[in-house]
């Protein structure tokens, strides 16, 4: 759904989510093997918050003018 939603919206957000949190899960799952659901959980996590700033900060852009 990001992929699209990036077109839809044109900005870079939506790639950026849907190829870095897959990049950094990947990463993630083999860097700590040990607590690998707990990493993973919180890379997402991460992931979702810098998606969200970005689209709230342009959201606020948008709605000032």
């Amino acid at each position: 759904m990001w992929a699209p939603f990036s077109w839809i919206i044109q900005r870079w957000i939506g790639l950026f989510h849907a190829i870095g949190r897959t990049a950094l899960v990947l990463i993630t799952w083999y860097a700590f093997p040990a607590g690998r659901f707990v990493a993973v959980t919180l890379t997402i996590v991460l992931v979702y918050l810098v998606t969200i700033a970005v689209l709230e900060s342009r959201w606020r852009r948008v709605r000032t003018g």
